[in-house]
């Protein structure tokens, strides 16, 4: 990654998720009642609220560490904060870029940056990419296995929607499955480049990387086979990743007990498993953290249990959303800005050195 991530279209992302946040809150306040809405909020136990943000704060670490094991497994020279602080970047530049995907391409620029080898960088995201996404599948199949007829009483007809959804997931990991293990898989990426070259614009970027595909399929296969033969490092990583988001997807529970409510164990594994259905079979929509339909699909699945309380539904849906994504969306910032620092320090320092050498 040859260029340095354009500030300015950080900035647009950001306006834009603070305008959907915005728009969310006024669609919300016109649903229910707005002042029913926030006294709820107003009166939750502050004590349980503060533990759903501790473990928001746990998730976003244990799973930056479970990303930590597979960049470990190929490269030791990079310190472990600075691998932490980069990984922690990922909810930050998910959640301002369409379909989640913005945070590879920044995080590969600056793993480059601290000179960690590019091909050991694409495996290292790729591998964390599809034992994140195998897990999150995982969760999906159970939510319909054990809840399946709860799931589409809920929705009816729109229950399509969580369809379309499914089958984007597992198509993006058959994929993925795909570029890192067959090895004439190389021959179908050049032919797809070649189609879009059809598009004249794009054609001498097109004939570029299809000139590269092969060398780079190579390697990086080369890399992944090195690090799905290390069964420790898949291990570890792929327990602490359902450990992460186990927590992740519970905390609407601790935010149901923080406003008052009971909940029994059978309800605790749907909330669960309907937060990550909810998360993640609305990854189609086209805005930043699928904003929009995540919070439909919320709504509609806890519905169910908190029947004819539609203002508790939508008090919980505001603390979820603000603590499980605007908040990692501020830490992640804040490793950004960390990481960078530390990056100019680095460079700063480096130059200082040759300077006087010279």
């Amino acid at each position: 990654m040859e260029q340095t991530p354009k500030k300015k279209g950080l900035w647009k992302n950001g306006l834009l998720v603070v305008l959907i946040l915005v728009a969310i809150i006024s669609i919300i306040s016109s649903i229910g009642d707005p002042k029913e809405i926030f006294n709820k909020i107003a009166e939750s136990n502050k004590l349980y609220l503060s533990v759903a943000v501790i473990l928001a704060v746990i998730y976003t670490l244990i799973m930056s560490l479970s990303n930590q094991i597979v960049l470990r497994s190929l490269d030791k020279k990079l310190s472990y904060l600075d691998g932490m602080l980069i990984f922690e970047t990922e909810y930050f530049f998910n959640a301002i870029t369409p379909f989640s995907s913005g945070a590879q391409p920044f995080q590969a620029y600056m793993f480059i940056k601290k000179e960690v080898d590019a091909k050991n960088v694409t495996s290292i995201l790729v591998v964390n990419f599809i034992l994140y996404q195998t897990t999150l599948i995982l969760m999906l199949i159970s939510a319909m296995i054990f809840f399946g007829n709860r799931i589409i009483n809920a929705l009816g007809s729109s229950s399509v929607y969580i369809l379309i959804g499914f089958i984007i997931n597992i198509v993006i990991l058959v994929f993925l499955f795909l570029v890192s293990y067959v090895k004439g898989f190389s021959k179908v990426i050049k032919k797809v480049f070649s189609w879009i070259a059809k598009i004249k614009k794009l054609e001498p970027k097109m004939t570029e990387l299809t000139l590269k595909t092969d060398d780079f399929v190579l390697k990086y296969q080369e890399s992944v086979k090195i690090l799905f033969n290390r069964k420790t490092v898949f291990i570890k990583s792929f327990i602490l990743k359902a450990i992460a988001l186990s927590i992740q997807f519970g905390i609407p529970v601790i935010i149901a007990y923080a406003l008052g409510q009971k909940i029994v164990f059978n309800d605790i594994i749907y909330i669960t498993l309907i937060t990550s259905l909810s998360v993640t079979a609305m990854i189609w929509i086209p805005l930043p953290g699928a904003s929009g339909g995540t919070e439909w699909a919320f709504a509609a699945l806890m519905a169910p249990i908190f029947v004819n309380q539609k203002d508790l539904v939508l008090a919980i849906l505001l603390l979820w959303r603000f603590i499980t994504y605007y908040f990692p969306l501020m830490l992640g910032f804040i490793a950004y800005l960390w990481s960078r620092k530390r990056t100019d320090k680095q460079q700063h320092l480096e130059e200082s050195i040759i300077e006087k050498d010279i």
